[in-house]
């Protein structure tokens, strides 16, 4: 029984082009929270707009290279759970972070794999903001991301990490700062 579920699951997994998945498309939540006395901020040189909710050095354009793949233990309330070795694959990933309040529109999603998605903004820190992907165009490999966490790091740097779910592993970049 295990096996044959594994079999599936990668076979699945390879009809869609392993790894270019990304997890959870269009499933609206009502999770977030606006942060403590948050307000309109302006927005720093080389960003746009105003923050609103969104920490003001988040704004502007950003760039870089996600990595999935290695190790993916699957399990469900039938089986015990199997690791599973999934291919390393990588593409380019743009963000367009324009600003606004906890659930709306704050910006856009690009990847070398041909989709694009809008950015809804769900959950608020001082650093590090999680966003829901919603699909504006898709192709065979495109599922936006659940929940998209961006963290902005010391050095002017943005990692971009979304889970593993049943479809894709861990997705996990450092972005930099587009021009």
């Amino acid at each position: 029984m295990v096996v044959s579920v594994v079999a599936l699951l990668l076979a699945g997994l390879a009809a869609w082009g392993i790894g270019a998945l990304r997890p959870g498309a269009n499933r609206p939540s009502a999770e977030g929270t606006a942060p403590a006395g948050s307000g309109p901020a302006t927005a720093p040189a080389g960003g746009g707009g105003t923050a609103g909710a969104v920490p003001p050095a988040m704004l502007g354009g950003w760039r870089g290279t996600v990595s999935q793949g290695g190790d993916i233990w699957i399990a469900t309330a039938s089986m015990p759970p199997v690791q599973v070795d999934i291919p390393p694959v990588q593409f380019d990933v743009t963000l367009d972070i324009r600003g606004g309040a906890v659930h709306e529109v704050i910006g856009t999603s690009t990847s070398s794999t041909g989709c694009a998605a809008d950015l809804i903004l769900k959950v608020v820190g001082i650093r590090q903001i999680e966003v829901q992907e919603v699909d504006t165009h898709r192709t065979e490999r495109c599922m936006g991301a659940y929940r998209l966490r961006l963290t902005l790091n010391d050095d002017g740097t943005l990692d971009y990490t979304y889970d593993a779910t049943w479809v894709s592993s861990r997705g996990i970049a450092t972005l930099r700062r587009t021009p």
